[in-house]
């Protein structure tokens, strides 16, 4: 519910992405090939708390982030693989090109586990125009 007299803020999410090698994940299973796994935090950058419920999708794998904002993805293919970020009501993500809501891309390699942080950035919801 929003008040009158309660500020609005929304929150721009940003990736920053880091890869943590020698941490082993496994390297799929049930006959789907090789694949490695990503995993992370989509996070508020003011206040360092996660965000719950945003949708992370690596390729064509995706997870949903739990109450601390972590998420995992596992059973990725291999190689560059785009990322995209649903973020839960009350957040937006930035897009500079509408026709193309990936943020990115991460290069996925076997038995390894691609740390990807997902950082979430306040923005103030833009007053009306004066009429």
């Amino acid at each position: 519910m929003r008040g009158n007299s309660i500020p609005v803020r929304l929150v721009v999410l940003a990736a920053v992405a880091a890869v943590m090698g020698g941490m082993v994940s496994g390297c799929g299973g049930g006959g789907g090939g090789p694949s490695g796994s990503v995993e992370g935090r989509v996070i508020d950058k003011e206040t360092g708390l996660g965000i719950s419920g945003a949708v992370v999708r690596i390729g064509n794998k995706s997870d949903r982030t739990d109450i601390d904002g972590q998420y995992r993805v596992g059973g990725v293919s291999l190689g560059l693989q785009p990322v995209f970020v649903t973020p839960p009501a009350g957040f937006i993500v930035p897009d500079p090109d509408p026709s193309d809501p990936q943020i990115g891309d991460v290069n996925v390699a076997q038995g390894t586990n691609f740390l990807l942080d997902i950082i979430a950035v306040v923005q103030q919801e833009e007053p009306p125009p004066p009429t």
